[in-house]
């Protein structure tokens, strides 16, 4: 199967700019709560906008002219008297007509009889141009008997969009020459370069990527870290494993011992008319059994039953064997742990750690149909809450990415984070639902 594209659920955030995408122009939902610069792709016709003020509403986003417009207003150009001003974001005229009364002013320029005002964001009135009569304080507004129509261009003189030009669409009123060179500006700010021209990222934090490296090779080298990182943590469960099963031969060894010392003392006890030699034949075993002691002792010194531990982040000197590996299973079960559940369907909690002993967690979650194990999902969940053992958690932030698939869709697959109990018993949960019946498998790593 091929190489698939890097996938990431609901949208993609830098810093501060939003890329999302969703059928129709944006309006609602997430289109509201993005800040300005943001990008949203229309995925019914392929139409960019772009976001142009803080707030909800479809006025909020501006439509990037498309080839096909461009092209019309190529064919079909019809120029407009300039207007004076272009005012984008009072929502009606009583407004517009409100402010100039008060101040005499719009835009910053200085209101007169016979100026031309472009509106383009009135809601239930026609974004047109309009004219002004009247005197200061008492000022009228009045649409250009030229209604606009496809096509129609004008130039703006003054204000804040002073030598723009602006073209109706048949729907909107839209920029079609600084924008090019505006877009460039907000790409630029998106990807972090600050200055156009050949220019390489110049990185924040340079743990495993250097300064230099372009987008595609640093987020390859973090790709081939985790990785590297995930196996290593494989690779000490499986050691653990193996010095679990070294103390378990050894504690069978020093049982079949106290067995045998046990059935030599019977011995002694029947038979007490050969005391002196059963005494002799003890002195015997009980120095046998205290070799076998010694070594196993031994032995186990030698997986860290006692003393002297090469490190000591989770173990302490002295602590047993069966302390120190309690100790390291707890530890691996709190920050490293695989979890499965079969047969979910309805909202189910696959797993949950302690909000008092956890801050965040990283999800590698594969859902398979319960019905045919070939139709596979898999994805990375990272999370985070306010929590710790001082304060309950009262908020969780959480994002999905590196979602990739085969075989058939998996219809209904949900996912979610949530904070639910309260005090010692609080938990952050990883939550799973779906339409077709999924089993799901996760490797929690947390910190």
């Amino acid at each position: 199967m091929a190489k698939s594209f890097f996938r990431a659920g609901k949208g993609l955030q830098i810093d501060n700019v939003v890329f999302l995408g969703g059928a129709g122009a944006p309006n609602g939902g997430d289109a509201d709560l993005v800040g300005i610069g943001s990008i949203y792709l229309n995925e019914t016709n392929g139409s960019l906008y772009q976001k142009i003020a803080a707030g909800s509403g479809p006025e909020k986003w501006e439509k990037k002219a498309s080839q096909s417009d461009l092209d019309a207003i190529s064919s079909a150009t019809s120029w407009l008297e300039p207007a004076d001003i272009h005012d984008e974001t009072t929502p009606t005229l009583a407004a517009a007509k409100s402010d100039m009364d008060t101040d005499d002013d719009i835009d910053g320029v200085a209101v007169t009889a016979g100026m031309r005002i472009l509106f383009s964001g009135l809601s239930g009135e026609n974004n047109n141009v309009y004219v002004v009569s009247g005197s200061t304080g008492a000022w009228t507004l009045t649409e250009d008997v030229n209604t606009a129509t496809a096509g129609d261009t004008l130039y703006v003189s003054g204000g804040t969009h002073g030598g723009h030009r602006h073209t109706y669409n048949g729907t909107i009123w839209v920029q079609t020459d600084q924008a090019s060179s505006d877009e460039l500006g907000y790409l630029r700010t998106f990807v972090g370069k600050v200055a156009s021209g050949t220019e390489t990222p110049d990185y924040t934090s340079v743990n495993y990527i250097l300064d230099g490296d372009s987008l595609v090779t640093a987020m390859s080298k973090l790709d081939a870290q985790i990785k590297a990182n995930a196996d290593a943590a494989s690779a000490n469960g499986s050691a653990i494993t193996s010095l679990q099963s070294t103390v378990s031969t050894n504690g069978s060894a020093i049982s079949s011992i106290q067995s045998e010392q046990s059935t030599q003392n019977t011995n002694i006890s029947n038979n007490a008319s050969a005391i002196t030699t059963i005494q002799g034949e003890q002195t015997t075993q009980n120095t046998a059994i205290g070799n076998a002691q010694s070594d196993a002792t031994t032995a186990l010194n030698r997986v860290g039953n006692t003393a002297d531990y090469t490190s000591n982040n989770t173990v302490v000197d002295g602590d047993t064997a069966a302390a120190a590996i309690g100790k390291l299973d707890a530890e691996l079960g709190a920050r490293i742990k695989r979890v499965t559940s079969t047969n979910v369907t309805a909202a189910t909690s696959v797993d949950s750690v302690s909000v008092d002993s956890v801050f965040a967690v990283e999800w590698l979650v594969t859902c398979s149909k319960t019905a045919d194990k070939s139709d596979r999902e898999t994805l990375k969940i990272v999370a985070v809450h306010n929590g710790d053992a001082a304060a309950d958690a009262n908020a969780v932030d959480w994002t999905e990415y590196a979602r990739l698939d085969v075989g058939n869709t998996i219809a209904g697959l949900n996912f979610d984070v949530t904070v639910s109990g309260t005090g010692v018993g609080q938990t952050m949960n990883l939550r799973i639902s779906s339409t077709d019946a999924v089993d799901v498998s996760a490797v929690r790593i947390a910190s």
